[in-house]
């Protein structure tokens, strides 16, 4: 599957795969195995990233964000 014209910047993609709809992420391009594989990477990032705004929004019961 090819990409898409681009839109912003940014191309669009079709292939059902991307973590970043509509923006194409080359999701397209891995096998089963690597994709799955990809995407439990990239939702563990979103979730400690989401985790750590939470517990961290202006401070924790512990005094601050660590370094």
């Amino acid at each position: 599957m090819q990409a898409k014209p681009e839109t912003n910047g940014q191309p669009k993609c079709g292939c059902g795969k991307t973590m970043h709809p509509p923006y194409c992420d080359g999701s397209h391009g891995r096998n089963a195995e690597q994709y799955e594989e990809w995407k439990r990477k990239v939702e563990l990032e979103r979730y400690q990233k989401q985790a750590q705004e939470l517990w961290f929004d202006g401070g924790s019961c512990t005094g601050g964000k660590p370094e």
